[in-house]
């Protein structure tokens, strides 16, 4: 995932807030302090969880690579041996 990309997921996430925060009404009590804690709180949920998953996406695609260059690798070794074999 590159810097700009990340900057603009969080800055996503943040206008998606601000507009979540402006739509409802805050209790009495909370005040917008504890607001925007808990937005920030769910925005870093949310891209630890992005990473996770990118992360998997990463393991996942280099598995199927390696299986790949695996396959390659033994497509090869049959070309050999059948070309050995013929006369």
């Amino acid at each position: 995932m590159t810097p700009a990309w990340c900057a603009r997921l969080v800055l996503a996430a943040l206008l998606a807030a601000a507009a979540a925060v402006a739509a409802v009404p805050a209790e009495p009590e909370e005040t917008l302090e504890d607001v925007v804690k808990t937005l920030k709180g769910q925005v870093t949920a949310l891209l630890e969880r992005r990473q996770e998953d990118y992360r998997l996406l990463e393991q996942s695609l280099r598995h199927s690579l390696e299986k790949s260059s695996e396959l390659a690798a033994l497509k090869e070794d049959l070309d050999r041996l059948r070309s050995s074999m013929s006369p």
